[in-house]
């Protein structure tokens, strides 16, 4: 999932300021409930990273407990919530652009990495394959060394620049946002 945003943040397409609703406009719905907060519009991308959103730790379409960037609370639901706005950012299968942008290019194949069917959320957005970043994937170690070089190699691959080394050098080190936060 942080491989994505990167790519996503690479292509411009997003800024970890963003308000999630800016690129998914139901961002939290359902339930319903989700909507009485008045806390919806103030859920940014960073927030749904670092588990600061206030979604609670459900994957499927959970309660929003807390006012975003308040609280450290790990949610499965805020980084699926993240999926989807990617998927709606590129209107595009996020399992096929990991493996179009960076997964063939280290060599791993869909026989190395496979991201399970979905357990907790419906399995299209708009027509289109959802995933979600808190789900099981299947990942053999020759892949997974692969993925960790190229992080510790600041996103480069073969002479390629498949992530920006600002992304790799940020996602490297704790979110000052996060920090002396409540757990």
């Amino acid at each position: 999932g942080g491989t994505v945003l990167g790519i996503a943040l690479a292509d411009g397409l997003v800024q970890l300021t963003d308000f999630g609703q800016e690129h998914l406009p139901l961002l939290g719905l359902p339930p319903d409930g989700n909507a009485t907060t008045g806390w919806l519009d103030d859920v940014t991308l960073l927030q749904l990273t670092n588990h600061t959103s206030g979604f609670e730790k459900d994957a499927g379409y959970g309660a929003l407990l807390h006012a975003p960037g308040t609280l450290w609370f790990y949610s499965n639901g805020g980084v699926n919530w993240l999926a989807d706005i990617l998927t709606q950012v590129y209107r595009e299968d996020l399992n096929s652009l990991l493996f179009r942008r960076v997964l063939a290019s280290l060599g791993v194949t869909s026989n190395d990495l496979v991201w399970r069917s979905n357990a907790f959320r419906d399995d299209t957005l708009d027509g289109i394959k959802r995933r979600e970043l808190a789900s099981g994937f299947r990942i053999n170690v020759d892949a997974m060394g692969r993925i960790g070089y190229l992080y510790l190699r600041g996103g480069a691959w073969a002479g390629q620049q498949l992530l920006p080394t600002s992304y790799v050098e940020s996602v490297s080190r704790p979110v000052p946002q996060a920090e002396g936060l409540p757990v």
